[in-house]
């Protein structure tokens, strides 16, 4: 369903959402009625769809990231060593890793690859993840 565009993290407009947006979000929802429910989006229905459409076709990359580090233990019922796989965490750990010794040394064509390996590599695993 999502095509794998990656949402550029902003640490202003993160705190400035974290901090004096929820103060204005307290007082907004004690002075005007309906306030902060799910069908006041539709007082702007432009914006609305536009950020449903956004948000369903993009990947955050924090939550992407975050996931990555905290990748699910799987548990392997052998005790035969060669039967262990590393935790998928790992993989895309060392594939962020290698794009940015990519970005760094310039060789853009082979980052691009690698950001788009990664994607496709999110994606399947939340799809194997909804079976």
């Amino acid at each position: 369903m999502s095509r794998s565009v990656f949402r550029k993290p902003s640490i202003k407009k993160s705190l400035a959402a974290k901090y004096k947006g929820s103060y204005t979000r307290k007082i907004k929802k004690s002075l005007i009625p309906g306030y902060g429910t799910k069908t006041a989006g539709w007082l702007h229905p432009k914006r609305k769809l536009y950020n449903k459409a956004y948000y369903r076709t993009s990947i955050d990359t924090r939550k992407a990231f975050a996931k990555a580090l905290t990748g699910k233990k799987r548990q392997n019922v052998s005790t035969n060593t060669s039967d262990k796989k590393l935790p998928s965490g790992f993989w895309d750990v060392l594939m962020i890793i290698i794009t940015a010794i990519l970005l760094t040394t310039c060789h853009i064509f082979f980052a691009i690859m690698f950001i788009f390996l990664i994607g496709w590599h999110v994606i399947n695993r939340e799809k194997q993840e909804d079976k």
